[in-house]
């Protein structure tokens, strides 16, 4: 029997996703800027319908969530690449935005679920400030996200400009710059991002060994504790054994 889930709605939306994203980067290849920007922007504008079917259909699940961001993260790392190639003078700021973004969304998701949290799009008045503008309003989630993939989609379009001959190059030029700005603070939401993961992993396990004192205890010291406790449980045994108390009686006379 093949599973169900395969086939709610979301899932399907993100396996389509996928396709169209291989798709797109084929045609990048084959010098069809046009074909290759309609695919992925639709690919990517199906990334806010897949969340509403979810929710429409009460299809959310594990697989579909997990299928989201790993095609997210791998069509952005595929997008970042082809862009270095394209133009290897920002090959450095490509990678580390590349970078970036995966381990600010790893980590996060991590975080997420050690701390007990279900999505990594939850939070609570606890939340870090930003992080809850980020992912508490879904206009500012869309627009970072949109803005983000424009950054790294648009320099295509710019450097063919017979892609979309309807469209004037001050006009790409004009959203690029808006893209820029945009992304720039989505960069520096996933900055924000993982060194608010990383702070709350580090809280978490500096919690975990504080139960003696209010120390931290290195695991070598743990280690040699307990070996201290089991050197004074042997001693402790031996003196009760009735061979130690005749030498200790003998002793004393």
């Amino acid at each position: 029997m093949v599973n169900p889930v395969y086939f709610y709605v979301p899932n399907i939306i993100g396996t389509g996703r996928i396709i169209l994203g291989a798709a797109a980067f084929y045609y990048l290849f084959e010098g069809e800027t046009a074909l290759f920007f309609a695919l992925y922007a639709v690919s990517e504008l199906l990334d806010a319908v897949d969340g509403h079917a979810a929710r429409y259909f009460n299809q959310s699940t594990n697989y579909g969530a997990v299928l989201d961001m790993v095609t997210d993260r791998a069509s952005t790392t595929v997008l970042g690449v082809a862009l270095a190639q394209k133009f290897p003078t920002y090959s450095l700021a490509i990678m580390a935005s590349i970078a970036l973004d995966i381990m600010s969304h790893y980590a996060h998701l991590y975080a997420t679920l050690a701390n007990g949290g279900g999505s990594h799009k939850d939070v609570d008045e606890n939340t870090n400030i930003f992080i809850r503008l980020y992912y508490g309003n879904k206009l500012v989630l869309f627009t970072l996200c949109l803005a983000n993939e424009a950054m790294f989609l648009l320099p295509f379009l710019l450097a063919d400009p017979q892609a979309l001959p309807f469209v004037p190059e001050d006009t790409l030029m004009l959203a690029f710059k808006a893209a820029l700005f945009l992304g720039g603070l989505k960069q520096f939401m996933n900055l924000v991002q993982f060194c608010k993961a990383m702070q709350s992993l580090a809280d978490a396990d500096f919690a975990k060994s504080s139960s003696v004192g209010n120390g931290y205890r290195p695991k070598d010291k743990i280690a040699q504790e307990r070996m201290n406790k089991k050197v004074a449980l042997a001693e402790s045994q031996g003196m009760n054994s009735p061979a130690r108390r005749t030498r200790s009686r003998l002793s004393d006379l």
